[in-house]
């Protein structure tokens, strides 16, 4: 079964932080989805935007990896996700 990893962004994200973790992962041949945390066009920290490939709150399901590229205020963003709190409430529950 192919591992998946779920990369979210929030606006202000550190770019670098986001771009090779994915590229990375789809190396290794994981099923890497981007979502973004309220919209599917997300801007970086240093004016590079990303298009996500769903909401954070239309992903299904829970993959084996989570990534949460920081940057700020990306990180600030992030924190203050109740979305966000919950899945990675739901990782800690399944004991990854």
């Amino acid at each position: 079964m192919k591992k998946r990893a779920l990369v979210v962004l929030a606006n202000g994200f550190e770019e670098a932080e986001a771009a090779i973790p994915v590229d990375v992962l789809r190396r290794c041949e994981v099923e890497v989805a981007i979502a973004g945390l309220k919209t599917l066009m997300v801007s970086g920290s240093h004016g590079i935007s990303i298009q996500a490939d769903t909401l954070i709150e239309e992903y299904g399901g829970l993959p084996d990896a989570l990534v949460l590229p920081g940057g700020m205020p990306g990180a600030e963003n992030l924190a203050s996700s109740v979305k966000l709190k919950d899945l990675i409430l739901k990782y800690h529950s399944a004991g990854k």
